[in-house]
């Protein structure tokens, strides 16, 4: 099977950071925010009903 490197770099950061923030998904998602807010990036809440259109998937109102 094909390793893409830029795939297997993007698994070995994303391990790294998970580790760091104990596999805690509240702190991931802090430090996630805390980056954003750095960069100036903007930050938008996806709803789950939202999240299954964009991935083409009926939700359970469909």
């Amino acid at each position: 099977m094909f390793k893409d490197p830029i795939v297997e770099e993007v698994h070995a950061i994303r391990a790294q950071i998970a580790a760091e923030c104990d596999h805690d998904f509240d702190k991931i998602s802090d430090r996630a925010i805390e980056v954003q807010k750095r960069l100036g990036g903007q930050i938008k809440t996806v709803s789950k009903e939202e999240l299954d259109r964009i991935r083409h998937r009926p939700t359970a109102s469909q």
